[in-house]
């Protein structure tokens, strides 16, 4: 008695590579490893950051600022007041470092304050204000006194003058001027006496001040009885009064640059009888 076996399933059909290069396998049909959808996802993620990183760096970046186009750039836009770009004509550069030179150089105009360390003294001749009017000394002027010098800077042209400054210079026996330097804050002691005087109503009206005001005063040297100075003075006063830049001192008749030697009288002789 025969037993009838199951018949065998029919061969599957083996792809067979061909051994050339880019061939399809055998069967007619291409297997590709990147159909995978985990393996797209993993591509587009990547992709998706280092494009986030690009962006992001382009974000940040700034150009250089401290070059020398970039601060010629800047000198320019302080020079028109506005705002400059780099952009701008190059030709223009020498005209605006040529305008912010010139603004440099334009004198500072005095201004009163009662802060020695903010106190400007201009390189013009000396002006300010004296009774909320302008003060512009037509003279100034040296006496010699016991204790020094007192120094006078007046308008007016008349024997009293119409607006005048003194202050008292002490100096020690046989001291010149010469050199001579006063720095005087508010609050420093033993501050030299200075006089604010002026006329109103054809009568003389005097102020004096021993502290709270501010003055710096440089001497030069001696030439021909006169000594050049800078001065700045400003007085704690409602009027804001003050006096600043350049001028000239001449010495009084009565002083001196130095101080003299006593003359003794000449002896007179005996006449014999």
């Amino acid at each position: 008695m025969s037993v009838a076996r199951p018949a065998a399933p029919p061969p599957q059909p083996v792809a067979a590579d061909s051994g050339q290069p880019g061939s399809p396998p055998a069967g007619g049909r291409a297997v590709t490893v990147g159909d995978s959808p985990a393996v797209q996802w993993a591509g587009l993620i990547g992709a998706f950051l280092v494009t986030a990183i690009i962006i992001g760096m382009a974000a940040t970046w700034k150009p250089p600022t401290d070059t020398p186009y970039m601060r010629m750039v800047k000198l320019r836009e302080a020079a028109k007041g506005g705002t400059a770009t780099a952009g701008e004509d190059e030709d223009e550069e020498p005209a605006a470092a040529a305008a912010v030179t010139a603004r440099a150089a334009t004198p500072v105009a005095p201004q009163w304050t009662l802060d020695l360390q903010g106190a400007q003294i201009p390189q013009a001749a000396a002006s300010g204000q004296f009774g909320g009017r302008p003060f512009t000394p037509e003279r100034a002027y040296l006496q010699r006194t016991p204790t020094g010098y007192l120094l006078t800077v007046r308008q007016g042209a008349g024997f009293q003058a119409e607006r005048e400054i003194l202050v008292a210079l002490p100096l020690k026996p046989g001291e010149a001027l010469d050199g001579q330097s006063w720095n005087i804050a508010p609050e420093a002691p033993g501050a030299p006496r200075l006089v604010k005087r002026w006329l109103q109503n054809a009568r003389a009206q005097t102020k004096i001040f021993t502290n709270g005001y501010v003055m710096k005063l440089d001497f030069e040297q001696t030439a021909n009885n006169q000594i050049p100075a800078k001065l700045f003075v400003a007085l704690p006063d409602e009027e804001k009064t003050f006096v600043a830049g350049t001028l000239t001192a001449s010495f009084l008749v009565a002083g001196s640059a130095q101080p003299q030697p006593q003359q003794r009288p000449p002896q007179q002789r005996q006449q014999p009888y």
